[in-house]
């Protein structure tokens, strides 16, 4: 955000969860948008062998996608990252309703993302906006594996969508 001439830049927290040792997320941090609705007969999130999966998750904001339409034509880079961001965040507001609160997840294990890109526009660098905060949430020492995918056609018109894998405590 650019300040206006004059004024100091006003600077714009988003408290995450913080990594606590061993232990894993903290409750404290900045709160998580509700947990999204699934728009088809599927289960948000489920725990298996000491991990958790967390569905597809699209970038919506207040039960409305965010943003609509295809990497490098409708939107650019930047759009697509924030996007990216959101689905990831709506991921870990689903992942705490599947286990009442964050405190259990100890890192992120892998973080997928599913772009509809138009050819050539599939840039790695998009997902730093939620590699970013999944660092903030899980610290640095158990950065996830990056999985970045072009995937045609998504649903409902989403330009991203978001899947993740935790390590349970």
């Amino acid at each position: 955000m650019a300040a206006e001439p004059g004024r100091p830049r006003q600077r714009v927290r988003h408290r995450v969860a913080r990594r606590a040792g061993p232990r894993g997320v903290v409750g404290s941090g900045f709160p998580l948008p509700p947990p999204p609705v699934p728009t088809a007969q599927y289960v948000p999130a489920v725990a298996a062998g000491g991990l958790l999966f967390v569905s597809g998750q699209d970038p919506e904001r207040g039960g409305r996608l965010a943003y609509r339409g295809r990497v490098g034509r409708e939107l650019g880079r930047t759009q697509a990252r924030a996007a990216l961001r959101l689905a990831a965040l709506n991921a870990l507001a689903a992942a705490r309703a599947a286990l009442g609160s964050l405190a259990r997840a100890r890192r992120c294990v892998v973080l997928a993302c599913f772009v509809d890109a138009a050819p050539g526009a599939l840039d790695p660098r998009i997902a730093t906006g939620a590699l970013a905060l999944l660092r903030r949430a899980f610290g640095t020492a158990g950065d996830p594996v990056v999985w970045l995918r072009p995937a045609r056609g998504l649903a409902g018109g989403m330009p991203v969508e978001v899947e993740l894998v935790l390590e349970l405590a």
